[in-house]
């Protein structure tokens, strides 16, 4: 849900950016279409949700089946949701409304909040609907006598960690952006067009990854980890990779999310976050593991890189234009082309070719980096043979993806499946040269992300 709920904040703003620069008429047939079209995003997930507890009740046996088929159509759900924001801001024309027709296109932040409305709201009404699969789940799984691990579903608990991890996590960073662009654009009109511009947009990104973790931690509910055996033998084993870490915190989810994630690229702000879920239902050995595999993040400089990917493209189109200085001029020519009506397809092309490389591109680099930080976590598991360490690690990330309730042979935007995964592993441990092969190849790939990134510094050496 990552991606897509990127994909459909980004298009709303893209398109509002790039939207002729005008008000448009029938506001109140446009209004109630921008209603209607949030209603039946809203409506065919309650149909979802409905369909589904029918049939938990009428076979409760078959639960997982029909839990899974639920699990598809709430994927198919997701893409209607983007559809609908396609609809409303580009067919109905929601943007234009909100910032010429109400004439809030110079307002600090209001005109953004307004346009990503429909787009939250529908997200928001949807996760309400859908709240009453994980209702008829529990209540199936109490009344055929299976074990349940976590407590009764709370909508108010649903509602809030949805909201700590989109609209806290995700959101809350892009609007501090915003909110800077919209700063320096009000306040510091003169600063436009300098090279102090840069600067201004920069240092709030800088001061935003500096201090994301502490961030983090606010928007997560979390709790440092309790002394005991668990936080000595987790501390034991970040000092044994001479990797310490602020704090151990417990993410505090009521056992919803089976889970771990680690922030920070500071040492003095770094942080490893464990849902309580992670801890309740895997043994120590197996959640040292999965801390082991956090370690490997940092101790690979993963946050780096990723940081890395997502600037290579900005570096090698100012590389091309270092190496060839009439090209910008050819594409202010090219683009000046357009009028007002055709640049917003031309903003839509590019959003595509952006997404197609945030999901082709950095999602495949990051699942590449999620196999090196599980070699990593093998490595540091203490055990009398290296086979072992990886049956041990093998056997979390198995117990990891049932807990979850993820499929094994699903996998995600930045991690591979949990089958593709404990397959490598399977093929390291029977064949050293298959390490060895992976390892020159995430080299080749650090290298050449490297030289993307320098390349317009190279280039200006030898110009």
């Amino acid at each position: 849900m990552q991606f897509p709920f990127l994909l459909a904040v980004l298009a709303a703003l893209v398109v509002a950016e790039n939207c002729p620069s005008e008000p448009v008429g029938g506001i109140a047939w446009r209004l109630g279409a921008v209603a209607a079209a949030v209603a039946a995003v809203v409506a065919a997930a309650a149909t979802i949700t409905a369909i589904t507890a029918v049939r938990l009740r009428r076979r409760p046996d078959d639960a997982d089946g029909i839990l899974a088929n639920a699990g598809r159509w709430r994927r198919n759900h997701t893409w209607l949701w983007i559809a609908m924001v396609g609809v409303v801001n580009l067919g109905l024309g929601w943007p234009q409304i909100v910032r010429f027709d109400w004439g809030l296109d110079q307002a600090f932040l209001v005109d953004e909040l307004l346009i990503l409305t429909p787009v939250l709201l529908a997200l928001v009404l949807s996760w309400v609907a859908f709240f009453g699969i994980e209702r008829a789940s529990y209540s199936v799984r109490q009344a055929t006598g299976r074990a349940v691990t976590s407590p009764e579903p709370s909508l108010r608990h649903t509602l809030t960690l949805q909201a700590r991890h989109y609209l806290g996590v995700m959101l809350v960073p892009i609007l501090i952006l915003i909110a800077a662009q919209d700063a320096v654009a009000i306040w510091l009109p003169g600063v436009l067009g300098t090279g102090w511009s840069v600067l201004a947009y920069a240092a709030p990104v800088g001061l935003m990854i500096v201090f994301f973790p502490l961030l983090l931690r606010r928007l997560w509910n979390t709790r440092p980890l309790e002394d005991g055996e668990l936080r000595q033998r987790l501390v034991a084993l970040s000092l044994r990779a001479r990797l310490p870490v602020r704090e151990i915190l417990v993410w505090e989810t009521r056992g919803a999310v089976v889970n771990a994630a680690v922030s920070g690229w500071i040492p003095g702000y770094r942080y490893v976050f464990l849902t309580d879920g992670l801890i309740q239902r895997l043994g120590v050995g197996e959640i040292e593991a999965v801390f082991g595999h956090e370690l490997g993040h940092i101790r690979r400089r993963h946050l780096l890189l990723r940081g890395l990917v997502m600037v290579a493209p900005l570096s090698l189109l100012l590389a091309v234009e270092t190496a060839w200085p009439e090209s910008s001029r050819w594409i202010d020519a090219v683009t000046s082309q357009f009028n007002a009506v055709a640049q917003l397809p031309l903003a839509v092309g590019t959003l595509a070719v952006l997404s197609s490389y945030a999901y082709f591109v950095f999602g495949g680099f990051c699942r590449i980096l999620e196999k090196e930080a599980d070699l990593y976590g093998c490595g540091l598991l203490e055990t009398e043979t290296p086979d072992e360490a990886y049956h041990l690690f093998i056997s979390a990330l198995e117990k990891l993806g049932v807990e979850s309730g993820m499929s094994r042979h699903k996998g995600t935007w930045q991690h591979p499946s949990i089958a593709r995964r404990t397959g490598f592993l399977a093929e390291v441990c029977c064949s050293p040269t298959v390490r060895q092969r992976f390892e020159r190849r995430v080299l080749c790939l650090d290298w050449l992300l490297i030289g993307c990134v320098l390349a317009p510094a190279i280039l200006a050496m030898f110009a």
